[in-house]
């Protein structure tokens, strides 16, 4: 053996990450063929050159150095078990290992030849061989013109032929097989695209210019899926520097993005501000190494960015939730006034003569036109109109001077309905006058007028001697209005935000109500909103302040308004519902 270094795996394989670098020398002590320098898989006849196994990637490198069927031919007669390229820890282990080629040739009864090709001098071997062969053939028959199918397919047919041949020497199953794959190799290299491709990617492992490179790639991307596009992919894998990988980094300024955008109400303010910084940092880190080749030092960069940025995510300190609590200013009451005003009125008069004009009989039907009214005698009735919201308290008072002795009489009270006609409400009996013309009055106290229109009408009895002139007076008028109810003094306001939490800033709004029972809120504007409630009216302002007038109705005594409002930290979005409640309660007297 020479005793010289004939490879290490530093400078043939590239593989100093994973073995040690070693030299070794192998005497020649016989004639045989001396291979080619690659690996040969002695058991498929698979061979890899030393240029095509440089470029593999780590995983698939590792998957050749871990067959024990896989041995290293470094091209002057040596020959080494490609497992102890990986697992010798010395120079000294690994020459130990070292052997002649020969003795790899005779163990597993095969040649190793100067054109790169494994020769089995077994039958059985070289039949399994041929027809891995013929099956690799077939799969590569569609990246071939239709002349080179032809060639190929002669001798996929003749190797075919041999394999049913039970007589086929082992000489024969060998031509054949180098016959197949001469065929292969020769459709490959006549292919004008791949012979382009093959030179650029030469040219590229020459120049190793980036421009050369990106050349040679976009012509092996042209060529068809198969083994050569595959051999020569490797290849530039190798001469392409890789990039520095943003990916983990992109996605969690992505992620911290999204939290900014989305996910603010979540956190306290200082905690976002530490999280925008962190994202503007990464940002300058990410643009400064965009597209840069990879080095250790580049990538340590990154990498620790991306950990910071991770680090200030997961210490964002979750914000104290936002919540409404009731209290004196979200809970007020609503005085209302249920004693009326009493005002005493003039009496009024009326100077019957005992006429009526009517025939008595149709007023005692109970419901008048307002044309059998009109017919009525001015003298003989009182129009009268109560007011909204008020009531009158009326005395009749009737005096019949009469010659003669008593006199009968009736008070009619009718009511005007929604139709314009006059229904009867009720009716008074009495007598008056006196013997020897000393008058008499008589009163009637009438029940209470609620609001509407009346005719109060006089109607004395016929048939008794002659009626003189007939006083019939309204006295005792006293009107009682209950109009105000709701005065100033019902008017309640408040502010809805005082009280609540608020933070350490002072950021809260109000930004939108609705009366409890309706469907849609209203919105805040600036100059504040008025709300109509079931009892009242509401105005409120985005600094929560309010006031709200109820209505006077004493139909509304002991109701109780509701108003629901979103309030909102403006500093970091939170919101919260609340409830604005008036109670609409009696004050006995004023």
């Amino acid at each position: 053996m020479k005793k010289k270094a004939l490879f290490t795996t530093a400078s043939i394989f590239a593989l100093s990450a994973i073995t040690p670098a070693v030299s070794a020398a192998v005497e020649d002590t016989m004639k045989y063929e001396d291979a080619q320098v690659g690996f040969y898989n002695v058991k498929t006849g698979k061979v890899l050159s030393s240029d095509s196994f440089v470029y593999l990637s780590t995983s698939e490198k590792v998957q050749i150095l871990t067959n024990q069927f896989f041995y290293f031919a470094d091209g002057q007669g040596g020959a080494i078990q490609a497992v102890h390229l990986l697992e010798a820890e010395t120079d000294e282990i690994m020459i130990s290992k070292i052997v002649e080629q020969m003795t790899v040739e005779n163990e597993f009864n095969v040649r190793l030849t100067a054109d790169g090709r494994v020769i089995f001098l077994s039958k059985e071997d070289v039949l399994n061989s041929l027809q891995e062969a013929i099956d690799k053939a077939k799969e590569q028959l569609e990246q071939l013109t239709d002349e080179q199918k032809k060639a190929v397919e002669a001798a996929i047919k003749e190797a075919e032929a041999l394999l049913k041949d039970v007589n086929a020497s082992i000489d024969d199953l060998n031509k054949a097989l180098k016959k197949l794959e001469d065929a292969i190799k020769g459709a490959n290299t006549v292919d004008p695209s791949v012979k382009a491709a093959q030179d650029a990617v030469k040219l590229a492992q020459q120049t190793l210019k980036k421009e050369d490179i990106e050349k040679a790639k976009q012509l092996v991307s042209n060529l068809k899926d198969g083994a050569i596009k595959d051999e020569l992919q490797n290849i530039l894998n190798g001469l392409s520097s890789p990039t520095i990988d943003l990916s983990d980094l992109d996605d969690l300024i992505k992620e911290a993005r999204n939290i900014i955008s989305n996910a603010a109400h979540l956190y306290t303010p200082e905690s976002l501000k530490s999280l925008e910084l962190a994202i503007q940092k990464a940002n300058i880190v990410r643009q400064q190494y965009d597209g840069k080749d990879l080095t250790t030092e580049a990538q340590q960069v990154i990498t620790r960015e991306t950990n910071d940025l991770r680090i200030v995510i997961d210490q964002l300190v979750k914000a104290e939730e936002l919540t409404f609590t009731p209290t004196e200013e979200t809970k007020k009451n609503a005085p209302l006034f249920l004693d009326p005003v009493v005002t005493k009125l003039d009496d009024q008069q009326k100077n019957s003569g005992g006429v009526l004009g009517l025939d008595i009989g149709v007023l005692e039907l109970g419901l008048l036109s307002a044309s059998q009214i009109s017919q009525i005698s001015e003298n003989n009735r009182f129009h009268i109109d109560v007011k909204k919201g008020t009531t009158l308290d009326a005395t009749s008072s009737v005096a019949i001077h009469t010659v003669l002795g008593g006199h009968a009489f009736q008070v009619f009270v009718l009511k005007q309905n929604e139709e314009g006609d006059y229904i009867n409400v009720d009716t008074y009996k009495g007598s008056s006058g006196g013997a020897l013309g000393i008058t008499v009055s008589t009163k009637i106290d009438m029940n209470t007028l609620e609001e509407g229109s009346y005719e109060i009408i006089l109607s004395v009895k016929e048939g008794l001697s002659v009626v003189q002139v007939i006083p019939f007076k309204l006295i005792n008028l006293v009107e009682k209005d209950f109009n105000q109810v709701a005065t100033e003094d019902s008017r309640v306001s408040g502010n809805v935000l005082l009280g609540q939490n608020l933070g350490q800033d002072d950021n809260l709004i109000v930004t939108d109500i609705r009366e409890k029972s309706a469907g849609t809120s209203q919105s805040i504007g600036i100059n504040g909103t008025e709300i109509q409630g079931k009892y009242g009216q509401l105005q409120i302002n985005k600094n929560g302040t309010y006031n709200y007038m109820p209505k006077s109705d004493r139909a509304i005594v002991g109701k109780v308004e509701l108003f629901e409002f979103t309030m909102k930290d403006t500093a970091d979005n939170r919101t919260a519902k609340g409830t604005l409640e008036i109670q609409l309660g009696e004050v006995a007297g004023k």
